[in-house]
């Protein structure tokens, strides 16, 4: 049995020959035997100067010698087979997706905005467009409703000091209904194993949204 850190901090390098299992912390030990190979892999290059380790997690540059991954232990067999698994999770997979995300987007020349981005689970839950994504519920996001009570107490104080401008703070309530209703309405209830859509107007309304200026 080989085992590895769950760290990665210590290499654990090998080769499965014909009739022979050799293994060592550096691969110029691995050398030492006669029938390890000493050929550089063009393929295996390739992918690791274009940064695709998650294809292959654990790989060298050497055709024939492999690396164990931090975190995982490989059992070798009396018939010769070899069998591994993790002891530790790792984000390996998740590291490998966001640097293949920032790599398209410096290649489109685009940034990622501080305050709209999420790397992680998203079984926590993320904002996208104004709204709350869930495992089970689609809602208004607390920072779109934030936004809507600011916006709508600065018309309010608005209307209340020039007559002409009163109107204003109806038309952006209506508005910004219709929006944020737009993309809750008509979504299958969770009953028929979906998404339910929780509209959080309610919510707005407790918030402190500020009263229309057609009642004064």
């Amino acid at each position: 049995m080989l085992g590895r850190d769950h760290m990665g901090q210590r290499y654990v390098h090998y080769h499965h020959g014909k009739g022979f299992f050799a293994f060592a912390t550096d691969i110029k030990a691995l050398w030492s035997h006669p029938d390890v190979p000493r050929v550089l892999s063009d393929e295996r290059i390739g992918r690791m100067l274009i940064h695709d380790r998650a294809s292959n997690e654990g790989e060298t540059p050497f055709d024939g010698i492999h690396g164990l991954p931090g975190g995982a232990v490989m059992t070798v067999g009396s018939d010769g087979s070899t069998k591994k698994r993790r002891y530790w999770p790792t984000h390996a997979r998740l590291r490998a997706a966001v640097r293949a995300v920032n790599e398209s987007l410096s290649a489109l020349r685009l940034e990622k905005h501080p305050d709209k981005t999420f790397i992680g689970k998203i079984q926590r839950g993320f904002d996208f467009l104004g709204y709350r994504f869930g495992a089970a519920v689609l809602k208004l996001a607390e920072a779109t409703i934030g936004k809507f009570v600011e916006q709508a107490t600065w018309l309010y104080e608005q209307g209340r000091r020039e007559r002409g401008k009163a109107p204003l703070l109806g038309a952006y309530v209506r508005r910004w209904l219709g929006w944020a209703t737009g993309g809750l309405d008509d979504l299958p209830r969770r009953g028929n194993g979906r998404v339910r859509a929780v509209p959080t107007l309610s919510t707005v309304a407790r918030g402190a949204t500020p009263p229309s200026s057609a009642d004064h």
